[in-house]
C-alpha cells in the first residue's frame, strides 16, 4: 500500500487534479441562463419603457439567450419537461396570437407584438421552474425590487426638479399612469418581504424599495394606480393578518416605520394626485369619458372581426376608422385590445390562462397547511429571509392590481410593466404550484410547439434589433443634419427588414428631404416608390398616404396628391394634417368649392367629441386656426362680417390657448425647433387685424 505520508525528498508528486464534474456544463449554462434574465427583469422597467425599438430588442436578446441556455441546460442533464394545465393554455394563447397574422392588417406589427409576447411567456416559464430554489427566489427578486426602487427615485428626482407641484412623474415610463402599472404590481410584494424579513439587509432593502415605491406612487397622480394599489397592498396584509403563527412584532414595527415615513413624505409628493381627486368632476372629467368612447370604439371593432381580430399588434392602425373621441393608439384596456386584436377566441384563451394559473397559485395559500416548493429556509442563511406564505400573497396582490389595472389601461403592451407582470405570476408559481413531468405523446406535442414558438421569436428578434440599431443611428444623423448618413442607415434597415412600412417611409422622407434641396428627380421618383411600398405593406395606417401626398404635392402631381390624401381619410376620417393638406392641394389646383369644404370639415372637428374629449385635453391643434382663418377671409371677400368676425374669434381662442400652452408646455422648444410658434404668432396677428378690420 503507497504511504499517505510526505514524498520522498528525491521525487515530486503528481498534482492531484479534481475530476471533472458530469454536470460542469450544465451548471455554467444554468448560471448564464440566471445572469441573462436577472439583467432582462432589472434593466426592462428602467430602458424598454417608452415603446423604443432599440431597447425593447434588446430586452428580448437577453430573454432569448437565458431561453436558450435553459433548453442547453436541459438536454445536458437529460431532464424531461414539466408542464401544468396553465402552461398549455399558454401555449394555445401564443398558438391563436401567431394565428391572427392570417388576417393581419399589418403583419410586421403582428410579429413584433408576438415576440414581445413570447419574451414574457419565456420569463414566466423559466421563474417557474428556476425560482423553486430559493437562492435563485432571492436573486430574482432583487432583481424586481431593485428595478423598482431605481426607477421610483427617478421618478421622484423629475419630479423634485420640475419646480412644480402638481407635475406628474413619468420616471423612465412612456407616461404617469404606466409608471403607476409597474408600481402597484411589485408595491405588495416589497411590503410581503419586508414583514417576512429574518434579517437587518433583507429588511433595509424591501423596506427601502417599499418607501421609494409608496412616495413614486403617489408623484405619478394616478388616481387609478393608488386605487388598484391600495387594493393589491390590502390583498397581501390580509394574507399577513391571518398567517399563523402571527407575525414577531420586530415585522410590524419595520412596517409602522415605512408607513410613518410615507406620511412624512405625502405632503411633498402627493400633491399631483390630490390635485386630480379634487378635480374629478371638473378639469378631470374628459378621463373617464375619453375612456368610455375608445371602450365603444373598440368594441365596433371587435364585432367587425369577432374571431381573428385585426391581427396582434395592430390596434393602433386600425383604430382611427373608428374612432369617437381624440386619437389613442391603444385601447386602455387590454383586455379588450386583446379581443379587437386576436378575436373573442384569443381573449377566452388568455383569460382561461389566468384563471387556472389562479387555481394553481392561490389555492395552495388557501389551504390551512401550505407547503412551498423549497423548504423553510435556516435562519442562519445569509440569503435567506421570507416567509414562503406571506410572500405568496404579496406576489398575488401585485398580480390582481395589475389586472385590474389593465381594465382601464395598457400596462401589459409595453414592454417594462408587462415583463414585470408576468416575472410576479412566475415567483408566485415557483412557490406554490408543482409542475409534473411529461412522457410520451403529449411530452412530444409540448416540445414542439415550444420549439416552433422559440423559433418564431429567434427569427423576428435578431434581425429586428439590427435593423433597430441601423434605424437609431439613422435618427442621430437627422438630429445633426446629415441627410447622407441618415439615408445610408435608413437602407440598411430597409434591407434587413424590408417589411417594416415605418422604415420604408422615413427613407421616402430623407429622400424627399434631399429632393426639395437639390432637386433629384431620381430621388423624388425613388421617394415615391418607397412610399407606395410603405402603402403596401401598411395599408390601413393613413401616416403613409399621408406622406405620399405631399411627396406628390412637391413634385407636382396635385391630382394624385389629392387622391393620396382623400384615400388616408377614408382610413384616418379625423387626421387634422391631412384634412388640412388636402385643403391646400383643392386651393392649389384652383377647386376653391372644394378646399372650403375641406376647411369647413376641419374647422367644425374643433367642437366634436373627437377634438374636445382626448387624453391630454390641455393640447392644442392650430391647423383648426389655420382652416378658421381660411374660411374667414372667404367670408370678408364675399362681405359676410358676422362668419367673418365669429371665424376669426374662433381662430384668435384656439391661438390664444396654443400662446399659453407653450408658457408651461415641456414641447415648447420641440414646437419653436419645428417652426410651429412662428406660424402660430402670423396667425395670431392676422386674427387680431381681421377682428379689427370688422370694427
Amino acid at each position: 500500500m503507497r504511504s499517505r505520508g510526505k514524498p520522498s525528498a528525491g521525487k515530486k508528486s503528481a498534482p492531484v487534479l479534481p475530476a471533472p464534474s458530469p454536470h460542469a456544463g450544465a451548471d455554467i449554462l444554468g448560471a448564464a441562463c440566471l445572469l441573462f434574465l436577472g439583467a432582462a427583469l432589472f434593466l426592462a422597467p428602467l430602458t424598454a419603457s417608452r415603446f423604443e425599438p432599440v431597447t425593447t430588442r434588446s430586452m428580448q436578446l437577453l430573454i432569448l439567450v437565458a431561453l436558450g441556455a435553459y433548453a442547453l441546460r436541459q438536454r445536458q442533464a437529460g431532464r424531461a419537461a414539466e408542464v401544468m394545465t396553465a402552461d398549455w393554455l399558454l401555449l394555445a394563447f401564443l398558438g391563436w396570437a401567431l394565428l391572427s397574422i392570417i388576417p393581419s392588417v399589418y403583419k410586421h406589427a403582428t410579429l413584433a407584438e408576438f415576440a414581445n409576447l413570447a419574451s414574457y411567456t419565456a420569463a414566466f416559464w423559466l421563474l417557474t421552474r428556476l425560482a423553486s430554489r430559493p437562492a435563485v427566489f432571492a436573486g430574482m427578486a432583487a432583481c424586481l425590487l431593485a428595478a423598482g426602487g431605481t426607477a421610483s427615485m427617478a421618478g421622484l428626482r423629475e419630479y423634485g426638479l420640475s419646480g412644480d407641484p402638481t407635475w406628474r412623474a413619468f420616471s423612465t415610463f412612456f407616461n404617469p399612469n404606466l409608471f403607476a402599472a409597474f408600481l402597484i404590481t411589485l408595491l405588495p410584494f416589497a411590503l410581503a418581504c419586508l414583514l417576512s424579513a429574518r434579517s437587518p439587509m433583507a429588511a433595509f432593502g424591501s423596506g427601502l424599495a417599499a418607501f421609494l415605491m409608496g412616495a413614486a406612487l403617489m408623484a405619478t397622480g394616478s388616481r387609478a394606480g393608488v386605487g388598484f394599489g391600495l387594493f393589491g397592498v390590502t390583498l397581501a396584509g390580509l394574507g399577513a393578518l391571518l398567517r399563523r403563527p402571527a407575525l414577531p412584532r420586530s415585522s410590524w414595527m419595520r412596517l409602522l416605520i415605512v408607513l410613518a415615513l410615507l406620511c412624512l413624505i405625502s405632503p411633498r409628493v402627493a400633491r399631483p394626485f390630490t390635485e386630480r381627486i379634487a378635480s374629478t368632476t371638473t378639469t378631470q372629467a374628459h378621463s373617464g369619458s375619453f375612456r368610455l368612447l375608445t371602450w365603444q370604439a373598440t368594441l365596433d371593432m371587435v364585432k367587425s372581426r369577432p374571431i381573428l381580430g385585426t391581427g396582434l399588434g395592430t390596434y393602433g392602425s386600425v383604430f382611427p376608422q373608428y374612432a369617437r373621441s381624440g386619437y389613442t393608439g391603444m385601447a386602455h384596456n387590454s383586455y379588450l385590445q386583446y379581443a379587437s386584436e386576436t378575436g373573442l377566441p384569443g381573449l377566452l384563451l388568455f383569460l382561461a390562462f389566468l384563471l387556472a394559473l389562479a387555481r394553481h397559485a392561490l389555492l395552495p395559500l388557501l389551504r390551512p397547511t401550505f407547503s412551498p416548493r423549497w423548504p423553510d429556509i435556516p435562519e442562519d442563511a445569509s440569503f435567506a429571509c421570507y416567509d414562503a406564505r406571506l410572500l405568496g400573497w404579496g406576489l398575488a396582490g401585485g398580480a390582481f392590481a395589475a389586472a385590474g389595472h389593465n381594465l382601464i389601461d395598457y400596462g401589459w403592451y409595453l414592454f417594462g410593466s408587462a415583463m414585470s407582470f408576468w416575472a410576479v405570476l412566475g415567483l408566485l408559481v415557483s412557490l406554490t404550484a408543482s409542475p409534473e413531468p411529461l412522457s410520451g405523446v403529449k411530452r412530444k406535442v409540448f416540445t414542439a410547439l415550444a420549439a416552433c414558438f422559440t423559433l418564431t421569436f429567434a427569427l423576428g428578434t435578431i434581425p429586428a434589433w439590427l435593423t433597430a440599431m441601423n434605424a437609431s443611428r439613422a435618427e442621430t444623423a437627422l438630429k445633426s443634419g446629415n441627410l447622407l448618413a441618415a439615408e445610408e442607415a435608413y437602407r440598411a434597415a430597409v434591407r434587413l427588414d424590408p417589411w417594416d412600412a415605418s422604415y420604408q417611409r422615413s427613407l421616402a422622407q430623407v429622400l424627399s428631404a434631399r429632393a426639395a434641396q437639390t432637386g433629384s428627380s431620381a430621388d423624388r421618383e425613388e421617394a415615391l416608390l418607397r412610399f407606395r411600398k410603405a402603402v403596401a405593406l401598411q395599408p390601413t395606417d393613413a401616416v403613409h398616404r399621408y406622406g405620399l401626398g405631399k411627396a406628390m404635392a412637391q413634385a407636382g402631381s396635385v391630382p394624385e396628391a389629392i387622391k393620396a390624401f382623400t384615400e388616408a381619410l377614408r382610413y384616418n376620417p379625423h387626421s387634422t394634417p391631412v384634412m388640412l393638406e388636402l385643403a391646400r392641394a383643392h386651393e392649389a389646383s384652383g377647386q376653391k368649392p372644394q378646399a372650403l369644404s375641406a376647411y369647413r370639415r376641419l374647422a367644425d372637428q374643433e367642437q366634436s367629441d373627437f377634438e374636445t374629449v382626448k387624453a391630454i385635453p390641455e393640447l392644442v391643434d392650430t391647423r383648426y386656426a389655420e382652416a378658421n382663418l381660411a374660411l374667414a377671409r372667404d367670408a370678408a371677400a364675399r362681405s359676410d362680417r358676422a362668419e367673418a368676425a365669429a371665424r376669426y374669434r374662433a381662430a384668435l381662442g384656439t391661438l390664444e390657448r396654443y400662446q399659453k400652452l407653450l408658457k408651461s408646455s415641456p414641447t415648447a422648444a420641440a414646437d419653436r425647433e419645428q417652426g410651429k410658434t412662428e406660424a402660430a404668432e402670423r396667425m395670431l396677428e392676422e386674427a387680431k387685424r381681421g377682428l379689427a378690420g370688422l370694427r
